[in-house]
Formats: C-alpha cells, sequence, structure tokens
C-alpha cells in the first residue's frame, strides 16, 4: 500500500459521549479531514440470527497525526469505516495505517 496515492476525501470523527450503560455513541464528530488510500484486505460471510451477513476489512492509509485511536471511524462518502487498530507506520510521525470494517448501510 502506498498512502502516497491518496485519492480519497475522508472525514475523521470521534465518538460524542452517550449513555455509559450501553456503550453506543450518542452522534459522531468531525475531528479533522484528510486524504487517503483504501485497500480492501479480506471479506467474510456469515450467518448471525438467522440471517445472512457479511463483513469487509479494509487498511486505509492517511497522513499522521496526534490522537488517532480505534474509537474513531472514517467516512467517505456514503462509506462508513469503524477502525478496529491505528498503527504508526514505521514510527516516524509520517502515516498512520488505519485497519477498519465497513459498515453497511
Amino acid at each position: 500500500m502506498n498512502p502516497r496515492q491518496s485519492r480519497s476525501l475522508l472525514v475523521i470523527e470521534q465518538p460524542v459521549d452517550g449513555n455509559e450503560l450501553d456503550g453506543i455513541p450518542a452522534g459522531w464528530q468531525e475531528i479533522r479531514r484528510e486524504w487517503g488510500y483504501i485497500q480492501p484486505v479480506d471479506g467474510r460471510e456469515y450467518e448471525q440470527s438467522q440471517q445472512m451477513r457479511s463483513d469487509t476489512t479494509h487498511k486505509i492509509a492517511t497522513r499522521w497525526f496526534d490522537g488517532a485511536t480505534s474509537a474513531m471511524r472514517l467516512v467517505c462518502g456514503p462509506r462508513i469505516f469503524n477502525a478496529t487498530s491505528v498503527v504508526n507506520q514505521d514510527e516516524r510521525n509520517r502515516w498512520l495505517e488505519w485497519r477498519c470494517v465497513e459498515v453497511a448501510v
């Protein structure tokens, strides 16, 4: 994955505190916009509650910024990606690699 090929404008959002009992955020707040590179990694289908579900995982590269966490999500147009991990590539504070699961809307 070459982050220099960034061609997708991503909105990075963090959760707004909601009900602490159920852990569901009350909403999302935009914290920044970044150009990024999205690469599909894996997909799977499974049955849950007698319905077929599918998950698609992606690697997304963006420029590094302080405070990136796996509690955030990335939005690209109508697509929503929930972050599962964030890695500071080469630990040089230049690029972030986000591992995400795309949310079916």
